[in-house]
């Protein structure tokens, strides 16, 4: 259905795609020959003003049920909040934010 939607997601890997810059910039990235999302400029140069710079994906498919939905032309990447942490902390974000009035 139209609207907005809410994406948590973690990315505790050390190196390549799972690395938070890589699964940023994936999620930044659609399939050949669709253009990327248009925050993707943007956030290569804030990971890498933040010293996360990463490799940008040449090649994506599609794997996640989020990849499928940023596929679509008309879903719009609009906004990434990013928390780095060494501890798990995506199931608590994620109930936390399905519990406040102003995202429900």
């Amino acid at each position: 259905p139209a609207g907005e939607y809410l994406y948590v997601g973690s990315a505790m890997g050390k190196r390549g795609a799972t690395t938070l810059a890589g699964r940023l910039l994936r999620h930044a990235t659609r399939c050949p020959p669709n253009p990327a999302q248009r925050i993707r400029n943007e956030l290569e140069t804030c990971l890498a003003e933040a010293a996360l710079a990463a490799k940008m994906p040449t090649q994506k498919r599609c794997h996640w049920h989020i990849d499928y939905l940023l596929e679509q032309r008309v879903a719009s990447l609009r906004a990434i909040y990013a928390l780095r942490t060494g501890i798990p902390v995506e199931a608590l974000l994620a109930r936390r934010l399905m519990a406040a009035a102003e995202t429900s």
